[in-house]
């Protein structure tokens, strides 16, 4: 029923009946799915809101920041580190916040090599958001240097070459 809703953009049913998963605690064996889900059922819900309720915002990144510290920086949470970083520096106006998550999760995910170059796209664009064009760039570069048969490093690509047209540099 909550995929159901969520697929309907039915939020407030989706959200329902993901509580009622999570309130039958461990004896659910989807516990812990539901749990992530609500946060992206959430996430969704406030993205697609305008205006943004500041109030909901901050109550969700309360809710991310348990979620968060319970379950920790792993790969496994990997997409809802980078919605809360989105969250922080977009929505709640705490960029700085946002920069150091993705900072310590860039660390923690020295495996994985696509992981990281999420979360420097990520991170460049937060730094594009605060004016910082040349650390954006930089990163966006490493990116495409490190991934460059990959769609992520094709995106980076992209994202460099439009930051490029748009501060001026059009031999580049």
């Amino acid at each position: 029923l909550a995929c159901e809703a969520i697929a309907s953009k039915d939020y407030p049913v989706a959200i329902e009946a993901l509580n009622y998963l999570i309130a039958k605690g461990s004896e659910s064996r989807f516990s812990t799915e539901s749990r992530f889900m609500l946060l992206n059922v959430k996430y969704e819900q406030l993205s697609s809101t305008s205006p943004i309720n500041p109030i909901q915002a901050q109550t969700l990144e309360s809710e991310f920041k348990q979620t968060l510290d319970e379950f920790g920086l792993t790969q496994s949470t990997a997409e809802w580190t980078r919605k809360y970083a989105h969250l922080l520096a977009f929505y709640v106006n705490k960029p700085e916040q946002a920069i150091e998550l993705l900072n310590q999760a860039i660390t923690n995910s020295a495996r994985d090599p696509k992981e990281k170059g999420q979360y420097k796209i990520d991170l460049a664009d937060i730094y594009l958001y605060q004016g910082n064009v040349w650390d954006a760039t930089l990163l966006y570069s490493q990116v495409d240097k490190d991934l460059p048969n990959d769609l992520i490093g094709q995106a980076a690509k992209f994202k460099n070459a439009k930051l490029s047209f748009y501060i001026g540099e059009f031999a580049w």
